[in-house]
């Protein structure tokens, strides 16, 4: 078991930062807690695409979903959304400020 931080994530798959090397096998077992009130926690079978070591202490990761409910599909795509509506007010309420 091995904890990391979540950089990018799509229907897809996902782009994670560790604090130590992860595992190199061929599947693993991914448990991805969504920011939804309440938080809800998505299991999916995923592989590693690319690792990258960033620094001594920091180890980059994409990996692709092999397995995952459409359900549970749904609910990151839909997370996703819901983030890029968030970013966009902000945008907008930026350039607002910016013309007074």
């Amino acid at each position: 078991s091995l904890q990391g931080r979540t950089i990018d994530i799509s229907g897809s798959g996902l782009l994670a930062s560790f604090v130590e090397e992860p595992p190199k096998d061929d599947q693993v077992r991914l448990e991805i807690m969504l920011p939804t009130s309440p938080p809800e926690t998505v299991k999916v079978l995923a592989h590693p695409v690319r690792t990258t070591q960033v620094s001594e202490n920091q180890w980059d990761v994409a990996y692709q979903f092999d397995d995952i409910d459409d359900e549970d599909r749904d609910k990151i795509i839909g997370c996703c959304l819901v983030i890029q509506r968030r970013l966009l007010r902000l945008k907008v309420q930026v350039r607002d400020q910016d013309k007074i």
